[in-house]
């Protein structure tokens, strides 16, 4: 199909635009996007939380909420971060998300000597 120069085309959303979007408009949203995440490695997550945390009103609005520096939580929330677990903690406490921690799966068995 041609398309005359009249016609008219929005422009394209980012991904990471319509990304943000959705978590605003669902807490479950980002949920997902976490759980997501965390299967796919730690560095991951944390590009994924920094996702979420700009989400939900940015680095400035999550220090208010932990009472953590900015510019700590610019740093931790990096691709090159590294967050101490009680601040993880805290930031994950400011968005309504529990860490949790579980079983993998079933324990290898040993076997008996003999």
């Amino acid at each position: 199909m041609r398309t005359t120069s009249k016609e008219k085309f929005s422009p394209a959303v980012s991904y990471r635009t319509d990304l943000l979007d959705r978590i605003r408009r669902s807490p479950n949203q980002g949920l997902a996007y976490l759980q997501a995440a965390w299967e796919d490695g730690y560095d991951v997550f944390l590009v994924a939380l920094k996702d979420v945390v700009d989400a939900r009103g940015g680095i400035s609005r999550l220090a208010r909420q932990t009472g953590l520096h900015r510019v700590s939580l610019h740093g931790a929330l990096s691709k090159a971060g590294n967050p101490r677990l009680a601040n993880l903690s805290k930031i994950l406490d400011a968005l309504g998300i529990r860490l949790t921690v579980a079983r993998k799966g079933a324990p290898k068995r040993r076997k008996k000597a003999g």
